[in-house]
């Protein structure tokens, strides 16, 4: 990047010696300009980083898919009958959203925090099923948990699509 239209557009005239105060403050500030624009220059992979932070919760918010390959995609209706066996349910969404409401015994593992193979593996064996649900059909959080609780070798994972929103509007057991 050409650092030149930058100086020359915060140039200003100087109608004194080399060795005034103005000369030299007007050095000050073409020499912080300089060092803040290298200072771009050098951190690109920073700011995109922050961009990728920035847009990353947008992206976990788009259409969530139907299936899930390796994965069993349940309704409500076998939701509902797995609760009743007391099969473990993980929620994946934020612990704001969480907090606000979630299905009775659900375990908590936010997706960008708390969701490893060692917190997972904390709380169910590799062939205990599973039930993997964040909030509904706009939220792809629990396809994602689903897609990695199967690559650490979990087998009999559930991706509950509907999610919180349907379990909650049929009035079964939340926790608010």
């Amino acid at each position: 990047m050409n650092c030149t239209p930058l100086l020359f557009a915060f140039s200003f005239p100087v109608f004194s010696f080399p060795g005034t105060i103005a000369a030299r403050a007007k050095l000050q500030v073409s020499g912080l300009l300089m060092r803040f624009v290298s200072s771009l220059k050098k951190n690109t992979v920073f700011f995109f980083l922050v961009g990728v932070m920035i847009v990353l919760p947008s992206a976990v918010q788009a259409e969530a898919p139907m299936s899930v390959p390796g994965a069993t995609t349940i309704d409500t209706d076998e939701a509902k009958k797995f609760f009743d066996e007391g099969v473990l349910f993980v929620d994946t969404r934020n612990s704001e959203i969480f907090n606000r409401g979630h299905i009775e015994r659900a375990v908590h593992l936010d997706l960008q925090s708390r969701f490893t193979k060692s917190a997972l593996s904390s709380i169910i064996g590799k062939d205990d099923k599973v039930i993997l649900y964040c909030d509904g059909a706009h939220c792809g959080r629990s396809a994602i948990a689903a897609q990695k609780a199967l690559r650490w070798g979990f087998t009999k994972v559930y991706y509950y699509r509907e999610g919180f929103p349907v379990w909650r509007n049929r009035g079964l057991p939340v926790t608010q």
